[in-house]
């Protein structure tokens, strides 16, 4: 009998990990999509299979309302800038993209996850947990110089980390050690730390504590970088 405490199935899941904004939700789209057929599939006691979505399903899930972290879309979206929603010819361009890094398969005018990434939404059914990792310093200049991540549970071990960096979003799924490993990284060396933080706007006179969040409305107290509701960044 043996047990490997803190190992997941998904730590051996390679895929590339490097997209753009828009590849990034095309892809949590169709992942979510994935998600909740295998969910209804096994409400119904059917057997799970990888199901093929259409652009246009793609576009309605990225443009739909999502107001919770059991949602991929809502995740990688309250990590990015907001952007004007995409239409279904921009959306099928970038699936064929993702098609051609071997990350989703185009079968007639549809597409579904490669094998790979169908594991991934198989192990990240229910989210039971999110960790967020913020990092930051001030140079000789007087610039902010800041860092953030964050961290998706399911289960015990499968966590799935994602990184924004303007342009470029990282995903890849890791290991709890890795994540103690990356978090302690993450606040000591100054050289992960390296995207300029705008100062977040100063609350006016007589409305201190009365900051609110952008994606969820709630309250936020004064100084608090990230929604304790639902994660967002603040400022």
């Amino acid at each position: 009998m043996e047990q490997n405490t803190g190992h997941s199935i998904l730590a051996s899941c390679t895929f590339d990990g490097k997209f753009s904004p828009e590849e990034a939700e095309a892809l949590f789209a169709l992942l979510d999509l994935e998600r909740s057929t295998l969910l209804s599939r096994l409400a119904e006691e059917q057997e799970p299979q990888n199901t093929t979505f259409s652009p246009a399903a793609v576009v309605k899930k990225i443009t739909g309302r999502k107001e919770h972290f059991q949602s991929l879309e809502y995740v990688i979206q309250s990590r990015m800038p907001p952007t004007p929603p995409p239409d279904q010819h921009a959306v099928a361009s970038v699936l064929e993209a993702l098609a051609g890094k071997g990350l989703v398969v185009h079968q007639g005018r549809q597409y579904h996850l490669s094998d790979a990434l169908y594991a991934v939404a198989g192990r990240f059914l229910i989210i039971d947990n999110f960790v967020v990792i913020e990092s930051g310093r001030l140079d000789e200049a007087g610039t902010l110089w800041g860092g953030s991540a964050i961290v998706l549970q399911a289960g015990v071990n499968d966590l799935l980390y994602i990184e924004v960096h303007g342009e470029e979003v990282i995903v890849k799924c890791i290991t709890g050690f890795e994540l103690m490993d990356l978090a302690g990284k993450f606040m000591s060396d100054p050289t992960l730390v390296t995207i300029p933080v705008s100062a977040a706007p100063a609350t006016p006179a007589g409305e201190a504590g009365t900051k609110t969040c952008p994606k969820c409305g709630a309250p936020v107290k004064e100084g608090k970088k990230f929604c304790t509701n639902c994660g967002a960044r603040i400022g």
